[in-house]
């Protein structure tokens, strides 16, 4: 596998330890996890060649990405606190303590081949080596995600979502999704789960806005005494939806990558016991957002090689964003200025031309009779930068795994 098609991402956690590198596999079989109230260590089977076994079941399940923790132990030492990993079709963990800064590596349509970072009596830091998305052309399941009741049901692969009916009180009680075929034909799947609870309908504006990702949480229903979904919410290209049902249990999110879900799947009695998705990858540049309001005057700095440097003016808005990219030949292009003057300037400039933005995140909301952005944070593929401005409001992320955000609007 040549390097150019592998990414790095992390490591996250401290300086301390030994610098260690498993190098990169084909895929991962298991780890082995360690834990108290931090990372004692961590141990990969790979293909090719005691504690908290993940036992991946191979070869169809795979590592979509490791998130969790970094904070200070009673010893001042700055190591990994916890783990947690989120396989295509299930998560394992939290093992350790959920305390201290979070991190995650990006969800890609593609997979985890390797782990490096540093350790001596305990785990310093973490990081990976992803298998880049466009090395998955086919439509790829992922999950489901929940209990193990009921009966399973897969609408199968359509053209894209156009719209989603979700039952729900507490509990998710039922879902049903009217899908595109390839010739434009609305077709409307059939109806998973009970009759009960508040009924909620998700119209995407077809065809330009399409369905990115469905996180939600799954646990214990206490009114029917099993494992369930527990709430959706519906992430488009566009904005959010829902949430629809009670945030509470263990939290799961279908991979933000740069496709878009053309079916579902799952389990179902009289609730909604599980669900997953097909995921389809796009293969050029993808639009999304945007994030906000439709207030304002529209811009679009168009699409460049990277992202070379952001510079942000906040306060308890974000007031402006400008960002300097790099063309096809390395040259700096300053993109305009967006926004007003208040606020205090922020800075974050890449580590050229190994460090790449993979992730934004932030909120918007009302302030003063209008909606804005009021903050931003921002995720390469080696630190995390912000947030910047007051997180207040609705929350947003866009991820782009196995590849880089490489323009703004």
């Amino acid at each position: 596998m040549a390097k150019e098609q592998i990414v790095l991402s992390g490591p996250y956690g401290g300086g301390g330890g030994q610098q260690w590198d498993d190098g990169t596999y084909s895929t991962i079989r298991e780890l082995t996890i360690h834990s108290e109230l931090e990372i004692i260590s961590i141990q990969v089977v790979y293909d090719d060649i005691e504690g908290k076994p993940v036992e991946l079941s191979y070869p169809t399940e795979c590592i979509l990405s490791i998130s969790g923790h970094y904070g200070y132990n009673a010893k001042k030492y700055l190591i990994v606190k916890s783990l947690t990993i989120q396989s295509n079709m299930k998560q394992y963990g939290p093992y350790g303590k959920e305390e201290g800064t979070r991190f995650t590596t990006p969800v890609a349509a593609g997979k985890v081949v390797g782990l490096f970072g540093r350790s001596a009596n305990l785990l310093d830091s973490i990081g990976v080596y992803l298998e880049p998305s466009h090395q998955i052309h086919a439509t790829t399941p992922f999950g489901p995600f929940g209990g193990a009741g009921g009966q399973h049901w897969d609408d199968g692969i359509y053209s894209t979502v156009r719209e989603l009916i979700i039952h729900s009180t507490t509990d998710i009680i039922s879902i049903q999704v009217v899908y595109d075929d390839i010739e434009g034909n609305s077709i409307s799947g059939k109806k998973h789960g009970g009759d009960d609870g508040t009924p909620n309908s998700v119209k995407l504006d077809y065809p330009s806005e399409y369905l990115l990702s469905v996180p939600g949480y799954h646990g214990y229903s206490t009114a029917h005494k099993y494992h369930v979904v527990k709430s959706l919410r519906i992430q488009s290209n566009m904005k959010q939806y829902g949430p629809y049902g009670e945030e509470k249990g263990t939290y799961f999110i279908t991979p933000v990558t740069t496709g878009k879900i053309v079916g579902f799947f799952g389990r179902n009695g009289s609730l909604l016991d599980s669900i997953g998705v097909y995921i389809k990858p796009f293969q050029t540049s993808t639009l999304v957002g945007p994030f906000g309001t439709t207030s304002g005057q529209q811009w679009d700095d168009g699409t460049y090689n990277t992202v070379r440097e952001l510079i942000i003016y906040s306060g308890w808005v974000i007031d402006s964003i400008q960002v300097v990219y790099n063309d096809i030949d390395g040259k700096p292009i300053s993109g305009k200025k967006h926004g007003g003057n208040g606020g205090q300037r922020n800075e974050v400039k890449f580590d050229k031309p190994d460090e790449f933005l993979i992730s934004v995140s932030g909120y918007f909301g009302q302030v003063d009779n209008m909606v804005a952005i009021r903050s931003l944070e921002f995720q390469s593929n080696k630190t995390k930068y912000g947030p910047f401005g007051m997180e207040k409001g609705e929350k947003f992320e866009v991820s782009s795994t196995g590849g880089k955000i490489i323009g703004f609007h």
